[in-house]
């Protein structure tokens, strides 16, 4: 689906929000001033959707609120120059069923490795407005993620399609905002093409039956083999051995090298 057709646009009152955006060119060159950005970092405001109504506060409140409070602020794809792929991810928030927009394959690619990570995550579940003078600069960070204690923004971007107005917003004032308002925040870039080949695998098997409730997966757990090999032959060999050892790494009993093809002989460490 081409996300030029959207999903959801702007609620009224963050497009009122955002309704005098500043220029890349001005933008780069006010807030290249510290005491310039230091003063629009402390202005910044984050503007959330609940479902219900929009809430406009500084961006610390995101560390707060219940994850299940953020939807998507906008329609994903919505600039003029768009050329994004609108993806569906589906992962699970608790015990339940969780779909997540995402715009592009390697954000949902980056949502899988999520998966295998303790915490859960919204996509396009903020905009963040910089006061510069009269006008704002605007960005919407691709995800926010909760894990433990710990709150953090992430923005996903290629290193072949960072200009230099997007790598000043994503290395510089993204990053000082998420610190200076006390929240982490995290750059994620380029994903291998083994590397994105293992996770697609694992993405179709994640979410299947459990397999703990298989019949191989007892003896799996009483011996904790070391390598992929090893798991297959503890769960009985063969093509149903493999389903078992492949199943297992998907729902992150264990892990391994995701740089290397899946082998027999692929360390695995124990969660």
């Amino acid at each position: 689906m081409s996300a030029r057709r959207g999903v959801r646009r702007y609620q009224s009152e963050i497009a009122k929000l955002l309704a005098n955006p500043l220029d890349r060119k001005t933008t780069l060159e006010s807030l290249s001033n510290p005491a310039v950005r230091r003063s629009a970092i402390s202005g910044c405001l984050a503007a959330t959707w609940n479902g219900h109504r929009v809430v406009i506060k500084r961006p610390s409140f995101l560390a707060r609120v219940p994850l299940d409070q953020l939807l998507p602020v906008r329609r994903l794809g919505s600039n003029p120059d768009a050329r994004s792929n609108l993806c569906i991810h589906t992962t699970r928030r608790g015990s339940v069923p969780h779909v997540v927009w995402a715009e592009s394959k390697l954000e949902a690619l980056w949502m899988v490795e999520l998966d295998r990570l303790h915490g859960d995550y919204e996509s396009q579940a903020c905009a963040l407005v910089w006061p510069v003078g009269e006008r704002m600069v605007i960005q919407f960070p691709d995800l926010v993620v909760r894990s433990g204690s710990t709150t953090a923004i992430w923005s996903v971007r290629s290193a072949r399609r960072r200009s230099e107005y997007a790598s000043f917003m994503l290395s510089v004032l993204i990053p000082e905002t998420a610190a200076a308002h006390g929240l982490s925040y995290h750059l994620a870039g380029d994903i291998s093409l083994q590397r994105a080949a293992n996770l697609r695998v694992m993405d179709a098997l994640r979410w299947k039956s459990s397999v703990t409730s298989q019949s191989g997966w007892a003896n799996v757990v009483a011996t904790r083999p070391t390598t992929l090999g090893a798991v297959v032959e503890a769960a009985g060999g063969g093509a149903y051995g493999r389903a078992i050892a492949l199943r297992g790494l998907a729902q992150v009993h264990y892990d391994t090298d995701l740089e290397r093809p899946f082998g027999r002989t692929s360390a695995v460490v124990w969660r």
